[in-house]
């Protein structure tokens, strides 16, 4: 945001303690035309249209080149703006930000350039969080906890972000640069996935309590955002996974969910609950898109970790997924009908390429969960 990005680290954080994010619906108007508040306003997400009476003059969305300026900053305001969707925005004192702009200046004056050409490279990384599916869900007030208590790190080609086997402590947004996610099998080390700006990383072992099970090295010199277990804990885990009872569930599905088993193809033949569809954990980050967004999913595995990774996963890409309580087991759950492998529709096998691992997905999960 400018003129934001000519503050240093200790004044940008200084003007965002008091600063917090605000939302309105459709058709509310964030100012007037005459207004006489001295405070810069920036869209974060959303679409804004600018009027002039019951003209539209100007539309501004929410991540774009226009979206970094503050909208019609003239006093007294010469337009309206009306918001024309859900739009998240945040208001800044302009006597504030003049003061800390000013606090320096010289030095400011020195790096002003460089920071506008790093922060045209980071494509504003306030407003591509606000536009990925994995923070469009998260309260206002988490996100603006979030811009708080996120952590930059500065990185070089070859590092080692994350190791396999390491006990996980952060997650990540990777704000600027490339990196790659190995795993290692049986000695041999094996590239899955490269990430870019904008991707975020390191969230399955943290869900999971386990330690990592890839590791991530920076392809090029870079700049990362992190945040801590305990902040991801609070601020995104809780909000983004949804717990349901046996009962709650069974309603879903009796209403056009779907029962999605994620654990393995050996375990899902042992027993299951009937009418629920296969789709391992292992392959679900690179095979979601087989999944219908309009349908709701209920998530399940024999304890809840990996249910809860997979129902983060797919909050992450937009679908309305929620996690079975507890895990299943046919002893606990009485009223869950189980089939033998014998009862089910003949399998499909479905191969991932990029993990050369192998899921058995009924001929019903590639029709209805597809």
């Amino acid at each position: 945001l400018v003129p934001l990005s000519a503050l240093s680290d200790e004044k940008f954080a200084e003007l965002a303690a008091g600063t917090r994010i605000e939302e309105v619906n459709p058709g509310d108007k964030l100012f007037v035309e005459g207004d006489k508040d001295a405070r810069a306003v920036y869209i974060l997400a959303g679409k804004v249209a600018m009027m002039s009476g019951k003209s539209v003059v100007d539309t501004v969305v929410g991540g774009t080149e226009d979206a970094r300026y503050p909208l019609a900053h003239h006093l007294p305001r010469q337009l309206t703006a009306v918001a024309k969707n859900a739009v998240s925005y945040v208001r800044i004192d302009t006597h504030l930000l003049d003061n800390l702009l000013n606090t320096g200046r010289q030095q400011q004056q020195d790096s002003y350039e460089v920071s506008e050409v790093l922060e045209e490279e980071d494509s504003d990384w306030m407003s591509q969080m606000l536009q990925s599916e994995t923070f469009a869900h998260l309260p206002a007030e988490n996100i603006q906890a979030l811009f708080m208590r996120m952590e930059e790190v500065a990185v070089n080609t070859g590092d080692t972000i994350l190791k396999q086997g390491d006990r996980a402590d952060y997650f990540y947004m990777l704000r600027r640069g490339r990196c790659t996610v190995e795993v290692e099998q049986n000695n041999q080390s094996r590239v899955v996935a490269e990430l870019n700006a904008g991707d975020t990383f390191g969230e399955e072992a943290l869900i999971a309590e386990t330690l990592r099970n890839a590791s991530v090295t920076m392809l090029t010199d870079g700049v990362l955002m992190r945040l801590s277990k305990d902040d991801f804990d609070s601020l995104m885990k809780q909000p983004l996974i949804n717990w349901v009872t046996f009962d709650e569930a069974k309603d879903i599905v009796n209403n056009g969910g779907v029962w999605l088993d994620v654990r393995a193809p050996n375990e899902y033949k042992q027993s299951c609950i009937a009418g629920s569809h296969n789709f391992p954990l292992s392959i679900l980050r690179s095979n979601a898109e087989r999944l219908k967004p309009t349908r709701k999913y209920v998530i399940y595995c024999d304890t809840g970790k990996r249910s809860s990774v997979a129902a983060f996963l797919l909050s992450q890409r937009g679908f309305d997924a929620c996690v079975l309580a507890g895990g299943y087991t046919p002893e606990k759950i009485v009223e869950a009908e189980t089939e033998s492998p014998q009862e089910k529709k003949p399998d499909t096998t479905v191969v991932d390429i990029n993990t050369r691992q192998v899921a058995v997905v009924t001929e019903t999960a590639e029709k209805s969960a597809a």
